[in-house]
């Protein structure tokens, strides 16, 4: 797509509690298309309700895929269920609730099968189209607590990038990884798919080429920036916000540590709610500023074991400034 096209509107910044308001109302709007991506996807209260909308949107002949980390679903210690439930309990709603509506028509794809490793071989993308509305480029899960996370998905009535991450979907749940890793081109930037191949990410490389060109950095995300972003960053003016080792459960707490030490990155994060946004501000000396964010935590753990990402980079101002807005009002 050329670069000098133009979206129709601004992207808007939603946080968890708006993500979840706006799709139980516009689900039942829709008319062609409804994808779901999602790393892990829980049938607790409010997704089920979600499901459930999705089965009267078969009804009413709209095309529904659902993709999801079958492996990080089943795994014991990648997510927590809310009290009242019990794990084994959701887990059988969840896949019961798909086969249902895989029988009614949906096309429902359960990536990957490993289940004893964080980080290899995870499909982390988050996507929802609705029609032609993008939902994306932010780390909400479809899980109850997703939506209460401290995160943000994007939002923009986008009819050529829901197109491309339609596709990309359907890519990823009918080709194994890795794919090739693409940069397709959107108005004012790009986006990035890192394939999930270990040890290539054009996600993170992006992320330290512009880390080398910038005269500050803001950075925020679960997990500790490492590999040669670490070594970056730690030459950097750069103001960082991840989570401390006491916010997380072992083994992340410990390579949480292990690279604060070895980077020694300052972390200014001070509050108890637990990070899960994952996105980078750059200012240039030019006076130009980017945003590079999405679903990838610029970590090199998950980079040298091969997880599949998508984010954004855009050079849209405004962009920029709601993002900004978002970091200084519930992480900074």
């Amino acid at each position: 797509m050329n670069r000098r096209a133009t979206a129709a509107h601004a992207w808007r910044v939603m946080d968890g509690e708006a993500y979840y308001q706006t799709l139980i109302h516009a689900i039942p709007l829709a008319q062609k298309r409804i994808t779901i991506a999602s790393m892990l996807l829980l049938a607790e209260k409010r997704v089920g309700h979600i499901l459930a909308l999705l089965e009267q949107a078969i009804e009413r002949g709209v095309s529904v895929t659902l993709l999801f980390d079958n492996g990080a679903l089943r795994s014991h210690f990648i997510y927590q269920i809310d009290e009242g439930s019990t794990r084994k309990t959701v887990l059988r709603d969840t896949f019961a609730t798909l086969e249902t509506l895989a029988a009614k028509g949906a096309t429902v794809y359960p990536f990957s099968k490993s289940r004893l490793h964080p980080y290899r071989g995870r499909c982390h993308v988050k996507i929802t189209i609705l029609d032609d509305t993008v939902y994306s480029f932010g780390g909400i899960n479809m899980m109850d607590g997703g939506f209460r996370s401290t995160d943000f998905m994007l939002s923009q009535v986008y009819p050529a990038a829901a197109n491309i991450l339609t596709d990309l979907v359907e890519q990823i749940g009918t080709q194994g990884p890795p794919l090739l890793n693409r940069d397709p081109s959107i108005a004012q930037g790009s986006i990035l798919f890192d394939g999930g191949e270990p040890h290539h990410s054009i996600i993170y490389e992006r992320a330290c080429e512009l880390t080398l060109q910038a005269k500050h950095v803001t950075f925020v995300s679960q997990m500790t920036p490492s590999g040669r972003l670490g070594q970056l960053l730690s030459k950097t003016d750069a103001t960082c916000y991840f989570n401390r080792p006491e916010q997380m459960t072992a083994p992340q707490s410990w390579g949480q540590i292990f690279d604060q030490q070895r980077y020694r990155i300052t972390n200014s994060y001070t509050r108890a709610e637990y990070i899960h946004a994952k996105c980078m501000l750059f200012e240039l000396p030019s006076g130009q500023h980017v945003v590079l964010t999405g679903s990838n935590n610029f970590s090199y753990r998950g980079v040298a074991y091969g997880t599949q990402e998508i984010a954004l980079c855009s050079t849209d101002p405004r962009l920029y400034e709601s993002l900004d807005e978002f970091i200084r009002k519930t992480i900074g």
